[in-house]
């Protein structure tokens, strides 16, 4: 009988041994490796789905035919589950300035400073980024591109962490910001530091960028040199990657515009007060310029004093775009509420000796619906606070239709329709059948049904999605 027994303890060995040989094989050679730790804004989320909840008495409405911006309040690792639902594949241009994890109360993980003493400390930082830059991802057309701003304390395993996450072949450049020109270094430093990076990477080697170069001037002939009306000579070059001061901007060999990046942040009128690490507006500028068309969508998930919002509605102005910005922020000493907002509205309707740049906004706040099982009654629960996230979805925030069993909403050339009930279809059809205009109807089904044979009559004028089932999908795949 002992005999027996340890002939099976062998064998359990070897078992284990043969396992840990498959596990070892597979871990990768090369690359970034960190101690991961639980963060308890994405564990909550395996009890509690995240949705959108709108504050009506922060909405700006300038023009109703023009595209509308959002702002969400709230973490946003939140914020970017919802955008994997509402946006997923339509982001243009994502830019972010995160936190640096200098160690100087500028990087909070599960509510507590990460100190520079923190053995922890870089760890901690790449599993926070990881997280949302791969939901970020998600968010990116196939053509489309992401800026990181970043300093040297993790540039060099930012870098690592982006060829994971976006593939090194979609790593486009590391562009060098001079935030500050001249000077001298501090005591403990030999040389001062003075620029920030910034890392270019796309979606997939298909990506959008304008063809713009700069024109850049000479104090003599050469082969090849151009004069202008002054008798300078000049030569048009791609864009330098140091990005600082004023440049000329030439599109098909023309001139097109002038853009001016100011070094120094602290004396520009642009500066929101006691916030030294804020970007300047033209270089957030400079950066869409050469990425995006007058039809973007521009995400920014750090967003911080909102620099990237008044920076969309500037560039709208220049070339009458129809640019749309989503901004995401915490509102950590009030930085949502008494910042970021109050600046996007000054922005808005002019302050001082700035324009009104114009433009529309919905303000929402990130919210919470107990989900612990697939029970029918958390679905039906899901599904009643879908409404603002279905909006965000489709864009459609005008109501012209609210009952208990069904809302429709609509803007200048679309509708979202939302049925609770299934037995008021027939209702719904009725009130729809006069409306000239496409309808996105979402169905609420315990199953994954959309409802096609009710809809037959009126296929052609409707796209028919059953509720919740899709959104629970994204967030299955998120979450659990």
């Amino acid at each position: 009988m002992a005999k027996d027994n340890k002939k099976l303890e062998v064998e359990k060995l070897k078992t284990e041994i043969e396992r840990l040989k498959k596990e070892l094989k597979k871990r990768k050679k090369y690359g970034l490796v960190w101690e991961e730790k639980p963060e308890e804004l994405v564990e909550m989320c395996k009890e509690k789905l995240p949705v959108l909840k709108e504050v009506k008495n922060k909405e700006i409405i300038t023009d109703k035919d023009k595209p509308v911006n959002l702002l969400i309040e709230g973490d946003n690792y939140h914020a970017l589950s919802v955008l994997n639902y509402t946006h997923a594949k339509k982001v243009d241009v994502i830019y972010i300035d995160p936190p640096y994890n200098t160690g100087q109360k500028d990087f909070k993980y599960n509510d507590q400073w990460v100190d520079i003493e923190d053995t922890y400390r870089h760890s901690k930082w790449l599993a926070f980024m990881e997280k949302r830059l791969v939901l970020a991802k998600n968010l990116l057309k196939n053509n489309g591109v992401i800026f990181i701003q970043i300093d040297d304390n993790e540039i060099a395993q930012l870098k690592l962490l982006c060829d994971e996450i976006f593939g090194p072949n979609n790593f486009r450049n590391m562009l060098v910001w001079a935030y500050r020109t001249g000077g001298s270094p501090s005591k403990k430093d030999v040389f001062g530091r003075k620029h920030d990076y910034i890392l270019f990477y796309s979606r997939s080697d298909n990506y959008f960028f304008n063809v713009l170069k700069e024109k850049i001037y000479y104090q003599k002939d050469f082969f090849g040199a151009k004069k202008d009306e002054k008798g300078n000579f000049y030569a048009e070059v791609n864009l330098r990657d140091v990005v600082e001061g004023e440049i000329e901007l030439f599109k098909g060999g023309k001139f097109y515009k002038k853009i001016n990046v100011k070094p120094v942040l602290n004396l520009s009128s642009e500066r929101v007060m006691d916030f030294p690490s804020q970007k300047p507006i033209g270089l957030i500028k400079f950066l869409l310029e050469v990425t995006t068309n007058k039809d973007s969508i521009i995400c920014d998930f750090f967003a911080g004093t909102g620099s990237t919002g008044e920076a969309v509605l500037d560039l709208n102005r220049d070339d009458n775009g129809n640019r749309k910005f989503i901004l995401c922020t915490n509102n950590e000493n009030n930085i949502a509420t008494d910042i970021c907002y109050p600046r996007i509205k000054k922005a808005i309707f002019g302050f001082k000796n700035r324009p009104a740049l114009g433009g529309n906004l919905k303000y929402f706040k990130t919210d919470f619906v107990d989900y612990d099982e697939p029970t029918d009654k958390n679905k039906i629960k899901l599904t009643r606070q879908a409404t603002e996230m279905l909006c965000v979805r489709e864009g459609t925030f005008e109501r012209v239709e609210d009952n208990e069993k069904f809302k429709i909403f609509k803007n200048s050339d679309h509708y979202t329709g939302i049925i609770w009930d299934q037995t008021a279809i027939p209702a719904f059809k009725k009130a729809i059948k006069d409306i000239e205009g496409k309808f996105s109807v979402y169905v609420f089904s315990l199953g994954d049904e959309a409802f096609d044979d009710e809809f037959k009559d009126v296929k052609q004028k409707v796209q028919l999605s059953p509720i919740p089932e899709a959104i629970l999908r994204v967030y299955r795949r998120i979450f659990r």
